[in-house]
This record gives C-alpha cells, sequence and structure tokens, in this order.
C-alpha cells in the first residue's frame, strides 16, 4: 500500500505539477479563469495517466517475480523432492501438474495432455498444448495435463526474469504534453516573472 502512496506523491507531488498548479494560482489573480481551469485539468488528467501506468506496471513486476511460489518439485537420482525455487539449477527435471507456476524456462520431455496458460508473457489466454521438445516458459500456468521438463535458465536468465529486470530499470520520463506545457517557457518563467501578470504574459503571449 505505502508503494502506492509513493505512486500516487510522486506524480502529484512532482516539481513540474507545482509549478503549473502555481502558474494557475497566478492566473486566476489575474482572473484568466478560463486559462487556469484548462491547464488545471491537463496537469491532472496527466498526473493520473502517469498513475495509472506505474501502478499496472508495478503489479506485473510483482506477477512477474520468479521467487514468489516457495517450492517445486523435481526428480533428482529418481525420486521426486520439494526445493525452494532458488535451488534450482539448469539441467533439474521439473514435475509439472495441473495448477502448477512454472519455476523456471525448460524443455519439456514428458507430456501427458500438457496445457499451459501463457498470458502472463504473450496476452494470449488460450491454452496452448504443450508436446515433449517444446519450450516452456517461467512464470506461465499449467491448466491441464501432467509432464516433466528438464531446466534451461533460472531466475534473471529466464525471459520472464528479464521482463522483470527491464521493469526494475525503468524511470518515468516526461510525457510530451509535459515537455510541451512546461518545456523551454519553464525556464523563462522561473528566471523572469515577478508576478502574476508577467507569468502570464511569458507563457501565453510570449515576451
Amino acid at each position: 500500500m505505502r508503494d502506492y502512496l509513493d505512486i500516487i506523491k510522486r506524480n502529484l507531488l512532482s516539481p513540474i505539477v507545482l509549478a503549473i498548479f502555481l502558474l494557475a494560482g497566478a492566473l486566476i489573480y489575474v482572473r484568466e479563469y478560463r486559462d487556469a481551469w484548462f491547464i488545471s485539468v491537463v496537469i491532472v488528467v496527466n498526473s493520473l495517466i502517469g498513475i495509472v501506468q506505474e501502478i499496472r506496471a508495478k503489479r506485473v513486476l510483482h506477477r512477474l517475480e520468479l521467487m514468489s511460489a516457495p517450492r517445486a518439485r523435481v526428480l533428482r537420482d529418481g525420486q521426486a523432492v520439494e526445493v525452494p525455487y532458488d535451488s534450482l539449477v539448469v539441467g533439474d527435471e521439473i514435475i509439472l501438474r495441473a495448477g502448477d507456476e512454472l519455476p523456471a524456462d525448460a524443455e519439456v520431455t514428458v507430456s501427458k495432455g500438457l496445457e499451459l496458460n501463457e498470458s502472463m508473457l504473450t496476452g494470449e489466454s488460450a491454452a496452448v498444448e504443450k508436446a515433449a521438445g517444446d519450450t516452456v516458459l517461467a512464470a506461465t500456468t499449467v491448466l491441464a495435463g501432467e509432464g516433466t521438463a528438464r531446466v534451461t535458465a533460472v531466475g534473471d536468465q529466464t525471459k520472464a526474469g528479464t521482463i522483470s529486470q527491464v521493469l526494475k530499470r525503468y524511470k518515468p520520463e516526461l510525457t510530451p504534453l509535459q515537455v510541451a506545457i512546461c518545456g523551454d517557457h519553464f525556464l523563462d518563467i522561473r528566471r523572469d516573472c515577478v508576478g502574476g501578470a508577467d507569468l502570464y504574459r511569458v507563457l501565453f503571449v510570449g515576451r
């Protein structure tokens, strides 16, 4: 919950948003109510869009965390054992059953009606049949059937892990709308404006 509040705070209380609200106040002071209303609505809508996008990205990142499920079933020395996800290594033979979430990328070795939901990675909700020799990916889910698969990649080396790392490096940037509103004019406003009338003149009329 705190992370979501941080996202909201970062989008609504950023310097550029506060500067726009100060500008709106200055426009109200000089009785330019229409312009004040317009830029206020624009910046609020733009901030809300930014909040929604960041929350969606955070939710996807959370669902792609490969260590969320505690244990996986693997065949070692011919015996089925449960091991923590972070103990999986390339070459392990994992046992797949309906309802399982794959902990790693793997190659199917045995398939008995194996069907997977790959919507997390591909967006396609239809079940995908998997036969021996097919590739299965971490963060996908077994919908039906059972089988085994040999691990080919774990952790950050999986496709889901790669996506997760990209999302972690994501940094919000100014949208074209924000740049258009507070581009070169923003520096002029901060340097030259001494009152509400000057603020309006610099941004909307020009110097």
